[in-house]
């Protein structure tokens, strides 16, 4: 179905009309003052298959009906929305976020390649939309997946791994701590003989009254020094950890400061991958809330050092206490071993603590070990089960594929300085913007994204979206030029899929009229005073399911 969004004049609205609605659905657009100062609530209506469905986006919050009448409430974008659309549209791809955590994007990561807006994506392919940045390295697994080279499987065995990774670095730090604690504790086992230590014969000869106060000893020595070992264990920790936080804060310093004193306006684009990043008043705010964060936080862990510190000391007060009381039975009591060597009562004691101590934490030591090495090994069948994944991807068929397409559209459309070799696969797209003279890069784009689209509708295993290409007669196209766009897009574009082109009314677009979906606007742009009653119906009805106007 080929739609039409057309006027005779600039700035009426048409790409504010494809504005609107994928930022209805979830995507960020970078809108003017005009738009932003409105404060405007926005409705549609859409098909995901045999279901429709209307949306209603006010600020961050979304709000869905289905035909059904059941209606959901999202307070924000990410989160359970992001996750409602996905499994709607059969999106699968995950990105790990900021924190580490394997989730679903929201909507504008789907959209990516249905989308070419008239501002960035004729320049650089995959950023149509603003905050972007929230994911790092994320090109290339959206990518991947919308062509085919990555699956759904893939993807929730790297969900599996990602949980499984967790739980590893979980038991390693564990592992860590043990060995901090074992470190410890052979600092105060005595080293004697294991006779001395094993044999009960050695104790016969002390009295009841002796073995009940000596047992009474040694237990509680026992818990102290394992309390201390947990102790200083948790504070070697935690002083790791008001070093990471102390490193946080000095680099969100320098963050802060950058943005305030080195950078002029309020967007930056990134030099490495190109993309846009907010640098306005709210963003440089927001780094100094995340370092008013990072400072509580930091706090916190100096806060619980100095605790820690004092139960140390505490606890080796108390060792120090429980050894002055066994000195006091070490003047009347002596033991020898097989070699006629004197080995006081406290040795004993302190021998048998520790070493019951050690036993314990090894025993831990090596359960933990155990499943370290159960989950190395289950990490590793899920990493040989994403390559047999991968195995079974016809890789090649879908390169062929990308390298016939876009060689073909670039022949058609006259391109003939875009050296196309450099261009082998979906993952090129940098180089696509380099090849050609500005017009000329502007149709190799424009090849790239109907080639992308093609290998989705060929090789992709979500929903496909209609293309929507705003105003692709960029950089002064010559009418022939222009003409072979248009017809472009009548022969190559894939039969029964939707699309929406904004373009300016000229003779070049008369023959994509043709069963189109035409919508011409005027001066009077796309707020018009005499369909407010009936927009405002459609509202009211989408809010409480009543026809009747609101008065």
């Amino acid at each position: 179905m080929k739609n039409l969004i057309t006027a005779k004049d600039n700035n009426v609205g048409k790409s504010t009309i494809v504005e609107l609605l994928l930022w209805t659905l979830g995507c960020e657009l970078q809108f003017d003052s005009k738009w932003t100062n409105r404060d405007c609530t926005a409705l549609v209506y859409f098909s995901i298959g045999d279901f429709d469905y209307s949306i209603r986006r006010y600020k961050n919050q979304i709000s869905i009906r289905a035909d059904n009448g059941e209606r959901i409430d999202f307070p924000k974008i990410t989160g359970e929305f992001s996750q409602w659309f996905a499994e709607k549209v059969g999106f699968k791809a995950l990105l790990p976020s900021r924190t580490q955590q394997l989730e679903t994007p929201p909507p504008a990561y789907f959209f990516l390649p249905f989308y070419i807006d008239q501002k960035k994506s004729w320049l650089r392919a995959w950023d149509g939309f603003e905050n972007l940045g929230q994911y790092d390295n994320w090109k290339s697994s959206i990518i991947k997946y919308h062509v085919g080279l990555l699956t759904p499987e893939y993807f929730n065995i790297e969900k599996d791994r990602h949980d499984k990774k967790g739980e590893q670095k979980y038991l390693q730090d564990d592992i860590k701590k043990i060995d901090v604690t074992l470190d410890i504790v052979g600092k105060y086992i005595p080293q004697i003989s294991d006779a001395i230590t094993t044999d009960k014969k050695k104790f016969e000869n002390m009295t009841e009254e002796i073995r009940e106060d000596l047992t009474s000893l040694s237990i509680q020595q026992e818990a102290s020094l394992n309390e201390l070992a947990r102790l200083q264990g948790e504070y070697a920790y935690q002083m790791h950890q008001q070093s990471v936080s102390s490193s946080i804060i000095k680099e969100l310093d320098k963050d802060y400061l950058f943005s305030v004193e080195n950078i002029e306006g309020d967007l930056i684009d990134c030099p490495i991958c190109g993309t846009t990043h907010d640098n306005s008043v709210y963003s440089k705010a927001s780094i100094l809330a995340d370092k008013q964060e990072a400072e509580n936080q930091l706090n916190q862990i100096i806060s619980n050092v100095n605790s820690l510190a004092a139960k140390i000391e505490k606890t080796n007060f108390n060792i120090a206490d429980i050894r002055d009381r066994i000195a006091i039975i070490n003047e009347k009591y002596v033991i020898e071993d097989e070699n006629q060597k004197t080995i006081v009562l406290s040795e004993i004691i302190e021998n048998i603590a520790g070493k019951s101590i050690e036993f314990k934490v090894k025993e831990t030591r090596n359960t933990k070990v155990i499943e370290e090495n159960e989950l190395k090994n289950q990490l590793s069948s899920l990493k040989k089960a994403q390559k047999d994944i991968l195995k079974e991807i016809d890789e090649e068929a879908i390169m062929v594929d990308f390298n016939n397409f876009f060689n073909e559209y670039i022949k058609f459309l006259g391109a003939d300085d875009i050296n196309a070799s450099e261009i082998t696969s979906p993952l090129s797209y940098n180089k696509v913007s380099k090849e050609g003279g500005a017009a000329e890069n502007v149709r190799a784009m424009l090849a790239y994204y109907l080639t992308v689209y093609n290998l989705i509708v060929n090789y992709g295993q979500d929903i496909k979206a209609p293309l929507i290409i705003d105003t692709p007669n960029q950089h002064e196209q010559s009418n022939t030029n222009y003409e072979k766009i248009i017809q472009l897009l009548l022969d190559k574009y894939p039969k029964n899929n939707q699309i929406f082109l904004c373009a300016m009314e000229n003779s070049q677009i008369d023959k994509y009229k043709t069963d189109a979906n035409i919508i011409v606007l005027d001066a009077n742009k796309i707020l018009q005073q005499q369909l407010y009653n009936t927009v405002r119906a459609e509202f009211n009805f989408f809010d409480t399911g009543a026809d009747e106007l609101l008065r």
